[in-house]
């Protein structure tokens, strides 16, 4: 199975000091279960706005991680959310925070010395 995540763009960003990547790295695991169950609050009140606002924000952090799958779950529900309505988006969210579990338990294992200490 090919990985959830591409780590080059972070690699870049920090130089390789794996240390600072793994700071990153333990800030998106620690918000990103808050900002997925925001997300599923949007959708169970049906709330546009609060729904993009949230993907607006997780895009950026999925660019960084080379989540594209990921990063394509979000703008898939974005446009399903304009399109067919929030209420509608509840297979894809799923789908997301199916992913999105994926990926934190990739980066914890590619991580885990560094988040350890």
């Amino acid at each position: 199975m090919p990985p959830h995540t591409d780590l080059s763009q972070l690699d870049r960003l920090y130089k390789g000091d794996r240390t600072r990547m793994a700071r990153w790295v333990g800030i998106y695991l620690e918000e990103t279960p808050s900002q997925l169950q925001r997300l599923a609050g949007c959708v169970e009140r049906t709330d546009l706005e609060g729904l993009l606002a949230i993907v607006h924000d997780l895009k950026p952090t999925m660019h960084y991680l080379g989540g594209q799958r990921m990063q394509d779950l979000l703008v898939r529900l974005a446009q399903e959310a304009r399109t067919a309505g929030v209420a509608a988006c509840g297979l894809v969210l799923l789908e997301l925070m199916e992913e999105a579990r994926s990926v934190s338990l990739e980066l914890q294992h590619h991580f885990q010395a560094e988040l350890s200490s």
